[in-house]
């Protein structure tokens, strides 16, 4: 599944709402984002980076790649699926 990160969202929002809609679960039922990455480095590095960045890590039970490019987008698989990149 992959989600663009909305001009007036965070990359830390997305994730959290991309792994929701993955996982098909109500986001607060979630563990919190910050125990997986910090969320304020992840929103810092893709807000002042318009360059190629990716990087990828484990959120519940899914990989989250989040690429900045022309547009940052958000990526969740299954840990279990294999990548297609």
């Amino acid at each position: 599944m992959c989600f663009r990160v909305p001009a007036d969202g965070s990359p830390s929002e997305t994730v959290v709402e991309a792994v929701s809609e993955c996982e098909s679960t109500d986001p607060m039922a979630l563990p919190p984002l910050a125990e997986a990455i910090d969320t304020d480095a992840l929103d810092a590095i893709f807000e002042t980076d318009r360059s190629r960045v990716t990087l990828s890590f484990r959120y519940s039970a899914v990989v989250v790649t989040v690429t900045a490019g022309e547009s940052t987008r958000v990526r969740v698989r299954p840990l279990e699926q294999p990548s297609d990149e």
